[in-house]
């Protein structure tokens, strides 16, 4: 591809198919980099985002949407990382 994009986390992670972050991780694996991977709380809970303020805002809505994307197959995507790839923490990897 010749394109650097982020699949480690956020958005990225939960839209992008298994297969495309799996072979980006073995990617940067095999160059030598290890690939962080990241997640918010919120997508973990696959319950609905709660807005305390919710009002008819197109902005919020449109804020709300693009976080609910993708969060129903967030806990599969990492189960089968963690079955597929060694992890460790931060601080190990770049011995803090």
């Amino acid at each position: 591809m010749g394109q650097n994009f982020p699949i480690g986390g956020g958005g990225y992670f939960r839209v992008f198919p298994y297969w495309l972050i799996k072979q980006g991780i073995k990617k940067l694996n095999k160059e030598g980099h290890p690939a962080v991977i990241y997640m918010h709380p919120y997508e973990i809970d696959t319950g609905d985002i709660e807005i305390e303020d919710f009002s008819k805002n197109l902005r919020t809505k449109f804020t709300l949407f693009t976080q609910s994307m993708g969060r129903s197959r967030f806990e599969e995507k990492i189960k089968r990382l963690l079955d597929e790839f060694e992890f460790s923490s931060i601080r190990e990897i770049f011995n803090l």
